[in-house]
């Protein structure tokens, strides 16, 4: 790695010149542009790019979207070994996730990979594109349906984004959907050395294997974090006064049924409806 601070010295010695930093880094920039090109070239291989791709790998799925302007705004890819090796080979789970991009042109990534028999990650499908929102979660598992079709008792590995939930209930009904263990200790801010033993029992609980390894961990932490113990509901007890405060509000709403998971709401105010198997209201947006 060639660094700022070492270009300046080079050019210092070699021609008796000062130069500041930010000259140093664009003159770093232009040495590399013509070296490897402008950042711009590469897209308009990308089409051909994907043609080699298809004929290298059989059965690779690839789908753009573009914007309005005729604009690329998202790419999906799926290499055909890829999507044998899950559907033959590997265990009905996928883990997603998303990490935004750095560097010239920003986005998003949304990657779902596999486990084989070594916890050994595999790669199914990649997409990148502009932003990461429900449409484009939207977008992305309807291709992957298209490459994987309905596969017996899939389960979705994923964080608490409320966003991902909605999209996997409505694009893979039958599938389930856990959470990232490391997502949840995130949120319980179990980071701390002072949260060790709590670490501890946390990451124990989850790596259990059997129903009675499960229950002498949580018998444990119920042991020595009393407070938790103390918990018999699903909700901490800030959720339970919010829920309760929505309920005082809501005691002389009008719900008309639609179906049996669809409902009509109504406040005298303005009116919405409230899909129990979407968990969503379009009434409270």
């Amino acid at each position: 790695m060639y660094r700022g601070k070492e270009i300046i010295e080079d050019v210092n010695q070699q021609f008796n010149i000062s130069i500041s930093y930010k000259q140093a880094l664009r003159a770093k920039m232009y040495a590399l542009q013509l070296l490897r090109g402008t950042l711009e070239s590469p897209f308009s291989l990308l089409p051909v790019y994907c043609h080699n791709l298809k004929i290298a790998n059989p059965g690779t799925m690839i789908k753009t979207a573009v914007d309005g302007l005729g604009q690329l705004n998202m790419l999906f890819v799926a290499l055909g070994c890829s999507i044998r090796s899950f559907l033959r080979h590997l265990r009905p789970l996928l883990i997603m996730d998303g990490a935004h991009l750095k560097g010239t042109y920003v986005g998003t990534m949304f990657l779902a990979v596999g486990m084989n028999g070594n916890n050994g990650i595999v790669p199914i499908t990649i997409r990148v594109g502009n932003t990461e929102s429900g449409p484009s979660w939207i977008w992305f598992l309807h291709k992957l349906r298209q490459c994987i079709g309905e596969v017996p008792n899939l389960t979705f590995l994923t964080d608490r984004a409320a966003s991902i939930d909605l999209v996997i209930r409505n694009v893979f009904p039958n599938a389930h959907h856990r959470f990232c263990c490391r997502h949840l200790s995130q949120n319980l801010r179990l980071t701390s050395s002072k949260d060790k033993m709590k670490r501890w029992m946390f990451w124990e609980a989850c790596k259990a294997y059997r129903v009675s390894d499960f229950e002498a961990t949580m018998d444990l932490m119920r042991h020595n974090l009393p407070n938790a113990a103390q918990m018999t509901n699903a909700m901490t007890p800030w959720m339970e006064a919010k829920i309760e405060k929505i309920i005082h509000i809501s005691a002389n709403w009008k719900v008309y049924p639609i179906s049996d998971l669809l409902f009509e709401v109504d406040d005298r105010y303005k009116k919405g409806t409230c899909n129990l198997h979407a968990k969503g209201c379009t009434w409270m947006q």
